[in-house]
């Protein structure tokens, strides 16, 4: 898998720099700031093209009904929209669609609890326990919020008792997230709901919602063959009822919403320093059914290998997620879709949203190169 990908990196090294060399050639009496801007610039430019060109061909070769989005801060790379919004309406999906999001729900639940860590109301190695009555028993007393955080709780989806002693072994849980969607309304004393409205308005998502209380146009999740696939019944309030549950995968949101998620998350703008750091802190390995290898941080997982990024996949009946972020250069992307055959199993489901991202990994490692190479060069 390492030599295909360093196979796949050469030739999209060699274009992106000589896109570089290119325009730079072309500027005459120019100041090194003005030339430095040109040259990213069209590093940008030809990063867009690159995906237009590989990301066009997948869709037409791939069966898929949804959405990818990619932007570099506020410029947006590549936007694809493909099929159905409503079926039945022939309705298309557009910049306006609202989606399942899944298990992305689990890092605003996260950054929820984060952010009652940094207004002092607790802290990450409080036991569950000292907020909730339920885990005063003998078996549950010594679970943790961290614990709980990074599915190392020994809470199990499909038990009433633990499935092994508390920190001990990695299992990932919804449980564990719907317990922490408890602690935040009896912390925050107020429901769960309200909390998340507070944290959509302060990262400027407009179009995010919690499902119980959505009553707009919505992506409705469908499962079985393109293109005649069959409704998934009463979503999304399916969503918010507890064997999902809204903290753990029960939240609604569209590309654009979340590309601001992303930048006002990473930018420092939803918590503190040492919560964001928290937050993206590898705490456990483990391996991901769709992504292989990774680090577990609170709510989303982390590169093991360059270039550095941060994700987490999401998977309810019938939608499919996938959201990153490349802090080194402040791209974010969306895949969402609405439509998924579920005979092909988990892997192929996923199978836009893992070539997209094993894509834009090989133009974010060549554009770190090229930027790494430059900064030496400036720095001689």
């Amino acid at each position: 898998m390492i030599s295909q990908r360093r196979a796949m990196l050469f030739p999209i090294l060699f274009l992106l720099s000589f896109a570089l060399l290119a325009r730079s050639c072309k500027s005459d009496k120019v100041s090194p700031v003005e030339t430095k801007v040109k040259a990213i610039d069209s590093i940008t430019a030809f990063q867009s093209e690159l995906y237009k060109n590989r990301l066009d061909s997948l869709f037409k070769k791939t069966p898929f009904n949804g959405m990818v989005s990619i932007q570099k801060g506020d410029q947006l790379l590549y936007e694809r929209f493909v099929g159905l919004e409503d079926f039945e309406k022939k309705t298309k999906l557009d910049s306006a669609s609202v989606f399942a999001i899944a298990s992305l729900s689990k890092q605003f639940t996260a950054a929820l609890i984060l952010q009652l860590v940094d207004q002092k109301k607790l802290a990450v190695q409080d036991s569950v326990s000292k907020f909730l009555p339920d885990f005063r028993t003998p078996e549950l007393k010594f679970i943790t919020i961290h614990q709980l955080l990074t599915h190392t709780s020994g809470l199990n989806d499909y038990a009433n008792h633990l499935s092994f002693k508390p920190g001990a072994h990695y299992l990932y849980s919804n449980k564990g997230y719907n317990t922490l969607g408890q602690i935040i309304e009896t912390v925050g004393q107020s429901p769960y709901e309200a909390q998340l409205q507070t944290l959509f308005n302060k990262a400027g998502m407009p179009n995010s919602f919690a499902a119980s209380n959505f009553k707009e146009t919505f992506a409705s999740a469908h499962t079985g063959t393109l293109p005649n696939p069959s409704k998934v019944p009463n979503m999304p309030l399916r969503l918010a009822k507890p064997e999902i549950g809204l903290a753990a995968g029960g939240l609604l949101s569209t590309a654009r919403d979340l590309h601001r998620w992303n930048q006002s998350l990473y930018g420092g703008e939803i918590l503190s320093g040492n919560s964001l750091q928290a937050l993206t802190k590898p705490s456990v390995d483990t391996e991901n059914y769709i992504l292989g290898k990774v680090h577990y941080g609170y709510g989303l997982m982390s590169s093991k290998y360059p270039p550095k990024s941060f994700y987490h996949t999401g998977y309810v009946k019938g939608s499919a997620s996938l959201l990153i972020y490349y802090p080194t250069s402040k791209t974010s992307v969306v895949i969402l879709c609405n439509s998924v055959n579920e005979r092909l199993g988990k892997k192929q489901i996923f199978a836009v949203h893992q070539q997209v991202k094993e894509f834009t990994e090989l133009v974010e490692h060549s554009l770190n190169g090229i930027l790494l190479k430059r900064t030496k060069v400036e720095i001689k």
